[in-house]
């Protein structure tokens, strides 16, 4: 799968739109979308395995949870000084990168700051200001002022700005920022109670970096229903001090591969 296919699919996911998963209709079709339990609330690794074995059913049982609950976090909630390196790990394109994300100011909801694009053989920092929730928008234009006949400077700002909407700036977490986040919880997202549901789940907590998150996962039921679906599996780990992906992994459904997987590695606090 491409990373244009894979960026399609990230935002197919985030709109939660039924269509777009391939198969069974809306998460209206016979079954409450509300709150459910998943298989038996363990810690997930980082990892997964793509299976989509731990997908729900679409039952009512509520949430086992584990006592720590997050009811309200808002994403891209930067600081100051705060500074971020994630490593790449691009299956599908062969591709090993490492990404920085280095935050020079901020003013209110303005914040500047420089992205490091680093594939081994060449190195490209861009500079931009923008509001927090898109300034990562602005890579492309940043490349384009900066040096507009530079091509592998503007392939690298494209593959960037590819990897951030893919890892921390992923936009399906914005469906969990709406939602508790609970080690247990489990919400439909497209499907029937006869073909099985997508789902959305809260399936452990993790570490990157030292900070911690919850592991969040788009599962895709294990049947023949969902065998011909474009839908893929993904599982982030979704830090609430700061708003950000500290993980992103998506597999291949039909074969459990991974396609790739952005991981946070170090970070630096602006206090």
């Amino acid at each position: 799968m491409t990373r244009s296919r894979l960026l399609a699919l990230v935002l197919c996911l985030s709109l939660v739109l039924a269509g777009c998963a391939g198969t069974g209709g809306s998460a209206d079709d016979g079954a409450d979308p509300s709150t459910t339990g998943s298989d038996d609330g363990a810690d997930a690794s980082s990892g997964g395995d793509g299976s989509g074995d731990s997908g729900n059913d679409g039952s009512s049982e509520s949430g086992s949870g584990d006592g720590d609950t997050v009811t309200a976090w808002e994403r891209f909630s930067f600081a100051e000084g705060e500074f971020y390196q994630f490593r790449v790990n691009d299956v599908r394109n062969d591709r090993d990168v490492l990404l920085t994300w280095d935050v020079v100011a901020v003013d209110g909801s303005e914040v500047t700051a420089d992205v490091t694009y680093d594939d081994g053989t060449a190195s490209y920092t861009y500079t931009l200001t923008g509001e927090n929730a898109t300034i990562s928008t602005q890579l492309i234009q940043a490349a384009m002022q900066e040096n507009p006949e530079d091509e592998a400077a503007m392939e690298a700002a494209t593959s960037a700005y590819g990897y951030l909407t893919l890892g921390p700036f992923n936009p399906i977490s914005s469906y969990f920022a709406a939602r508790d986040l609970a080690v247990g919880n489990s919400w439909n997202l497209a499907g029937s109670a006869t073909d099985g549901f997508m789902t959305a789940n809260v399936e452990g907590r993790d570490e990157y970096a030292g900070k911690e998150c919850y592991v969040s996962t788009i599962r895709v039921p294990d049947n023949e229903a969902w065998a011909e679906s474009d839908s893929n599996e993904w599982v982030s780990c979704i830090a609430p001090d700061v708003g950000l992906s500290l993980y992103s992994a998506y597999y291949d459904a039909e074969t459990g591969e991974l396609t790739a997987e952005i991981t946070l590695e170090t970070y630096r606090s602006g206090e």
